[in-house]
């Protein structure tokens, strides 16, 4: 629950009243752009729940690029989309495309560039030892997104978990 907002639900209620805001509504369909947008606004609000609804309903949309977690990653700070794509464009056969740099822009793009170069020049190809290039070339990029995601992850939670 929001620091904002957690006053308001912690007001006395009137017997047999109905309590707006305490159900989370499980039958709404939302697109993934939706979802994008709730994620957005549980970022600004600090509504734990609903961040954590809105990356698992991303997740599950489907079709989920790498281009996609890297932007997603960044703008809405869920640092295991944004750790698991830097990993996929480091290890991956393929360079990254023209139309990719254009997409993720070249402030990350370059970075990226250096990761895969020292990846290949130290011979690393298990992902365990990887992480120590990732930190030179992304430091600031990745502790960025760490540090965000550990402190929305750190927010109090108010609904309870569904029930199975």
């Amino acid at each position: 629950m929001s620091e904002v907002f957690s006053d308001t639900f912690a007001l006395p209620t009137v017997e047999g009243a109905k309590t707006e805001g305490k159900e989370v509504h499980r039958d709404s369909i939302l697109s993934r752009k939706e979802w994008g947008s709730a994620l957005k606004l549980a970022n600004m609000w600090g509504f734990h729940d609903v961040r954590q609804r809105a990356i698992n309903a991303i997740e599950q949309a489907g079709h989920f690029t790498v281009v996609d977690k890297i932007n997603l990653g960044r703008e809405f700070k869920v640092f295991h989309w944004f750790n698991a794509a830097v990993q996929q464009f480091a290890f991956r056969e393929v360079s990254i495309s023209a139309q990719e740099v254009g997409l993720i822009g070249l402030d990350m793009a370059v970075p990226l560039f250096h990761l895969r170069e020292k990846i290949v020049r130290h011979g690393v190809w298990h992902t365990s030892d990887w992480m120590k290039y990732a930190e030179d070339s992304l430091k600031e990029e990745l502790l960025e997104v760490k540090a965000s995601s550990a402190a929305f992850d750190a927010l109090p939670s108010f609904y309870p978990a569904p029930k199975p």
